[in-house]
C-alpha cells in the first residue's frame, strides 16, 4: 500500500500516488515538503506551491489541520497588474469561513500570494502606492513612471484577530531600502 511505502522512504518527499483500480482517487503525502491541493471545476491540482496552479485555482486546501487558507483576487479602481490577490480567507473543513482580510484599498494591493509561518501568523506579500510627489522626492525620474505612480513591494506578517481582523507583527518596504542618485543631480551635470 501507499502507506507501507512511504513507511520506507527517506528525507524530504511529496508523493501523489492514482490508481486504476480506484478511479477519482489520489493519494497524496509529504514529509518536510510543501504540498498544496487546488480545487476547480470538477478537477484536482496538487503541486509543492500555490503559484504553481493559482492560474488554473485559487481554492487552495493547505494539508496541515484540514482548515483552507487561500488568496482572492480582488480587483482595484487604481490598481491593475499581473499577479494580483487582495483578500485572504481561512475555512475550516466544514467550509465555515474562520477569518477573511482584504489587503486592498487605495494605497496598497496584495500581491497573490502568502506564507502561512508555523505560529499560525502569516506573511503577506504586497504593493504599496507612491504618489509622484513622492517619488520626484525620493530622486526619481517622473518620466520613468506609469501613470504618474510607483507601486514598490512590501511584505507584511500578520496575526490573525477575530473573524476579519489583523495585528501587524512586522513589516519590511522595500521603498526604505532604495538608494536613488538623485534626479535633479543628474539633470544639473547633464547641463555642465
Amino acid at each position: 500500500t501507499v502507506v507501507n511505502v512511504a513507511k520506507d522512504l527517506e528525507g524530504t518527499y511529496a508523493l501523489v500516488v492514482t490508481t486504476t483500480k480506484q478511479e477519482n482517487t489520489i493519494v497524496a503525502g509529504r514529509m518536510m515538503s510543501p504540498l498544496v491541493l487546488g480545487v476547480g471545476e470538477g478537477e484536482v491540482f496538487l503541486a509543492s506551491h500555490s503559484p504553481a496552479i493559482h492560474e488554473h485555482t485559487n481554492k487552495m486546501i493547505l494539508l496541515e489541520n484540514g482548515d483552507l487558507l487561500r488568496t482572492c483576487r480582488i480587483t482595484s479602481s487604481v490598481f491593475s497588474g499581473g499577479g494580483i490577490g487582495g483578500r485572504d480567507e481561512r475555512y475550516d473543513w466544514d467550509n465555515n469561513l474562520l477569518w477573511s482580510y482584504d489587503f486592498a484599498d487605495n494605497n496598497y494591493h496584495q500581491h497573490h500570494d502568502i506564507e502561512l509561518m508555523p505560529n499560525g501568523n502569516i506573511l503577506v506579500l504586497c504593493w504599496e502606492r507612491k504618489l509622484l510627489i513622492d517619488v520626484i522626492l525620493a530622486g526619481r525620474d517622473p518620466s520613468t513612471l506609469v501613470d504618474n505612480e510607483l507601486w514598490p513591494t512590501y511584505i507584511i506578517e500578520v496575526e490573525p484577530q477575530g473573524s476579519n481582523g489583523i495585528n501587524i507583527v512586522w513589516e519590511w518596504h522595500l521603498w526604505d531600502h532604495l538608494v536613488p542618485v538623485s534626479y535633479t543631480h543628474l539633470r544639473a551635470n547633464q547641463t555642465r
